[in-house]
């Protein structure tokens, strides 16, 4: 089964385009959809993403009581143009307040629930912490950031950590961890990137992940992790030897990018 989808929010041309309009209103949305379902040749899609938007541009363009960028996602799906809405974002706050919106299918987490990182679970909104919140709503579940921006695919954190924006940021805690859980898997004759994937859709309220792929080859290699039977024995000995670590460093202190100044270029 095909499933397409795609996401309005951002403004990179050639790749999006909200003709001029701000992201989140009404018309820059309208806009946004059309751009893309001419890039993708198609007059519908599956998956709508509403893209990292702020509190502020979710409070005052997107959710505003008129002509909001809001209204304009639920116009394409009366039309069927858009199946199924979603909000991917860093901010939990924003995804507290797209669960209180009416028949909204998913939500995106991104770097919240891995090996290194389960602050989905551990933060709190409102009194309410966020898997438990979309579970309450029967909302699913996109968990991206399987991986933690490479440090546990696979490769050697320490040189994997080199690569893009993150040779820009010190973090020696976190990725002194990541090097740790390499080394663990590696004397046990395991992938760190079996354990990694597959953790990151243990949690009931996960639908699916996202892990980013440049090759065939690579899907190949990930299908295949997620086909490796993981001995309870392991999950257990790595959960007793790295959980209370990963709490440790679970703050947003331990981000890996600061969203107002990026290294992103």
């Amino acid at each position: 089964e095909l499933v397409i989808s795609t996401k309005v929010g951002d403004d990179c041309p050639p790749y999006s385009d909200n003709g001029g309009h701000p992201a989140m209103s009404y018309d820059g949305v309208m806009h946004s959809v059309d751009h893309s379902l001419q890039l993708l040749r198609s007059d519908r899609v599956d998956l709508l993403l509403l893209h990292d938007p702020t509190f502020a541009e979710m409070q005052h363009e997107f959710l505003k009581p008129k002509k909001g960028g809001m209204d304009a996602l639920r116009e394409l799906q009366r039309q069927g143009v858009v199946k199924h809405l979603g909000l991917g974002c860093l901010e939990h706050e924003n995804h507290h307040l797209w669960l209180e919106q009416e028949g909204v299918g998913f939500i995106l987490t991104v770097n919240d629930w891995n090996l290194l990182r389960r602050r989905a679970i551990g933060e709190e909104w409102g009194g309410t912490k966020l898997f438990q919140a979309a579970q309450a709503k029967d909302v699913g579940i996109i968990n991206a950031g399987a991986f933690y921006m490479g440090l546990i695919s696979g490769l050697e954190p320490r040189e994997s950590f080199q690569m893009g924006f993150k040779k820009t940021l010190n973090q020696p805690k976190l990725v002194g961890l990541a090097q740790e859980m390499y080394m663990w898997c590696q004397e046990r004759g395991i992938s760190v990137r079996e354990l990694a994937l597959q953790f990151s859709v243990n949690h009931p309220a996960v639908a699916t992940t996202v892990v980013g792929c440049r090759t065939a080859e690579e899907v190949d290699q990930l299908c295949d992790a997620m086909q490796v039977e993981i001995p309870e024995k392991i999950w257990k000995d790595f959960h007793a030897q790295f959980d209370a670590r990963v709490k440790a460093l679970g703050t947003p202190d331990h981000w890996f990018y600061n969203k107002q100044n990026s290294a992103i270029s």
